[in-house]
């Protein structure tokens, strides 16, 4: 959380579903006629892909693509922020630029950021906006990786996979509509309306679970693309597969903890995409190349934040954290937390009950209270939820459905460096709040400022790129010149088996700084 950002309304409950009612066959009639004039207005919703050429399911015209585009991009800079090194950008901005202005679609307002995430992935939004986080940069090792990565990004966007997703799952809803009026005509009796709604329940489910992610095949065509506009400007296609090499290793790293780099659990079937990009090199006819782009690369990410960034938070000796905006408070014991830009949430292992912090926008704690009081879905109590003259606070509940009732809670603001911080306890029913209140009421009344010095003056973990006098081992080389981290992760940051020996001037990628302590 390098940021807070204002506290976000309760969302309002949908109203519960009223019964069915009898529908007459003239009403059906009608409703049946109306749903296969939309149905066919759907059917005219394609268009020719701009890959293939081809008829596909597509309702959103490039303007309309572009938008959504643009406003999923505003959200994504709050949400997740961007690293603050005008060279990298302008380095990544100009390789992706160079590549779709190769493309199929070259007048999209084409834009590549460098996210500040720990996290190896890389994604892209509709209408040419691309992603790609410091924690992959940290893992590659040249500049026509790094085009791999893009270009296969910018496929994705070319091919307009997410549009066409969206597109389906549109369709997909209309089938269930006109479903329902069938049921609605044909049904004689509650229990066959009973099963029909079961059936329709269960194929919503499943619809929205068959578009969580892109198809194979969209993962084949844009590693093709990426592929193809890799050739366009000069760079080395066979870099790919070292990008699913470095990929793998990095995934059985982390299993059995955080679990797979989200770039793979989104991009399947990782060794036979490798095959598969052999298999192009080779039909290609292309021979081999050693230019790859080694030293621009790895000048540019000389300096990079390397992991977790403890000036944005973190947990240690049972406290969060927060070195750039200087506090901390006490995490109950067993409890998780989640660091969010904008956010922090604390919650216990089954996630019902937690304490999440945000920004107010208010000039004092009273003033905030209030305002959070206003909301529609609030309910503020009349007892203090704290007793504690640096909190203002009380005691709150968020309305819910009929079936749901309300979320009880507290609410406490306090000033902390010219903010004003909101913390929000709340459990999912009266028993539960009950139990975690009085954890929950402990955690917020530890809130205080950060008075520590070594923690405050924490550093993050960095790259430094240093080049080899003389011809050695990576171990050789850390056994004079330390990391601070294992020699296992140094091997995979450098793509390299720690014992083979490198020729002198060989950039090496070496870590140094504090990183996050031990908890």
């Amino acid at each position: 959380m390098t940021a807070l950002s204002p506290a976000p309304r309760p969302p309002r409950m949908h109203r519960t579903m009223r019964p069915a009612r009898r529908t007459s066959p003239r009403t059906a009639w009608i409703v049946l006629a109306l749903a296969l004039v939309l149905l066919a207005g759907l059917i005219v919703g394609c268009s020719a892909n701009p890959v293939t050429g081809k008829q596909q399911i597509n309702f959103y015209s490039e303007a309309q693509e572009i938008a959504l585009g643009k406003q999923a991009d505003r959200d994504m800079v709050a949400q997740l922020g961007l690293v603050d090194d005008e060279e990298l950008t302008r380095y990544v901005q100009a390789l992706g630029l160079s590549m779709a202005e190769n493309s199929e679609r070259p007048s999209l307002p084409w834009t590549f950021r460098v996210i500040d995430d720990p996290m190896v992935n890389a994604f892209a939004l509709p209408g040419g906006y691309v992603y790609i986080t410091r924690g992959l940069l940290s893992y590659l090792g040249s500049e026509a990786e790094l085009a791999g990565v893009l270009g296969h990004e910018i496929g994705h966007v070319t091919a307009r996979h997410s549009v066409n997703r969206l597109s389906k799952a549109q369709l997909a809803q209309t089938g269930l509509l006109v479903a329902t009026v069938a049921v609605a005509v044909s049904a004689d009796d509650s229990r066959d309306r009973a099963y029909a709604g079961l059936g329709l329940l269960a194929a919503n489910v499943g619809t929205q679970l068959a578009f969580l992610k892109f198809s194979r095949d969209d993962e084949r065509q844009a590693d093709a693309l990426g592929f193809r506009y890799m050739r366009a400007i000069g760079q080395p296609p066979e870099a790919l597969s070292q990008v699913f090499d470095t990929l793998q290793e990095v995934s059985l790293a982390t299993r059995g903890g955080t679990g797979p780099p989200p770039w793979l659990s989104t991009h399947p079937e990782l060794g036979n995409r490798r095959v598969a990009n052999e298999t192009r090199f080779a039909d290609a006819g292309l021979a081999p190349s050693d230019d790859w782009g080694f030293t621009p690369y790895r000048q540019q990410i000389d300096g990079l934040v390397f992991g977790v960034n403890p000036r944005q938070g973190f947990v240690a000796d049972g406290r969060f954290i927060h070195p750039d905006l200087g506090f901390q408070f006490d995490v109950p014991d067993g409890w998780r937390v989640q660091n969010e830009r904008a956010r922090v949430i604390v919650a216990n292992d089954e996630g019902n009950a937690g304490l999440i912090l945000t920004l107010a926008e208010a000039d004092d704690p009273r003033a905030a209270l209030n305002a959070f009081g206003a909301q529609e879905s609030v309910t503020l109590g009349d007892d203090r939820w704290l007793r504690s003259r640096r909190l203002t606070s009380r005691l709150v509940r968020i309305k819910g459905d009929q079936s749901q009732g309300a979320l009880p809670g507290g609410v406490a603001f306090v000033e902390h460096s010219g903010q004003i911080i909101q913390m929000l306890g709340i459990g999912t029913n009266e028993g539960l709040w009950k139990r975690h209140d009085p954890t929950l009421e402990r955690a917020v009344a530890s809130f205080g400022r950060l008075r520590e010095a070594r923690l405050r003056n924490i550093q993050p973990q960095r790259i430094e790129v240093i080049p080899l006098r003389r011809a050695q081992s990576l171990r050789a080389f850390n056994s004079a010149r330390p990391s601070s981290v294992e020699l296992d992760v140094l091997a995979r940051v450098n793509q390299v088996e720690p014992d083979a020996v490198l020729p002198a001037g060989t950039l090496i990628k070496r870590i140094v700084g504090d990183g996050v302590p031990d908890a």
